[in-house]
């Protein structure tokens, strides 16, 4: 082989390496311009999905606020004897049918009632259809829960 084919090859040889090597850095450069883009767009949806998810966490609370049931619940002493006495107060205008259960975790008993009250009225529990006089008396540790299919349950334990 003479000198002259010899450098030709060789020439062939470079320019094939330096196009792929510029190749390779204009493929390089195309990935990196991809993934600069595909960067911002990550960061465009994720700024938008903070934005739509800004009045879901405003309206958390709101949500929570609008199942409390409108019962107030109070507790006190009868007048004539040492039982508990119930008084329900309903918060709202409107009338509200109350499912009502009493338990007692020491003697394991359970007993429902059902209750209607009017808009803004006071049910005493105790001198009436639920409690002493029905042979239900009230005593430290029980349990009540007042619920509605409207509104999430209202749990507490006599003082």
């Amino acid at each position: 082989m003479n000198e002259t084919t010899s450098s030709k090859k060789t020439n062939i040889i470079v320019v094939i390496f330096g196009t792929a090597f510029v190749i390779s850095a204009i493929a390089a450069s195309l990935l990196v311009v991809r993934a600069n883009n595909l960067q911002a767009k990550i960061e465009q949806l994720q700024s938008q999905l903070n934005a739509a998810n800004w009045p879901l966490t405003q309206l958390q609370p709101m949500a929570a606020q609008a199942r409390k049931l409108p019962v107030a619940v109070a507790c006190r002493k009868e007048v004539t004897g040492s039982r508990s006495i119930l008084l329900l107060k309903n918060l709202s205008s409107e009338p509200l049918a109350l499912s009502i259960i009493f338990s007692n975790p020491t003697l394991m008993e359970t007993n429902a009632y059902q209750v209607d009250i009017g808009g803004r009225q006071i049910y005493q529990i105790g001198n009436s259809k639920i409690g002493n006089l029905e042979g239900r008396a009230f005593t430290s540790g029980d349990q009540i829960e007042v619920a509605n299919a409207d509104y999430d349950p209202f749990i507490a334990k006599f003082p």
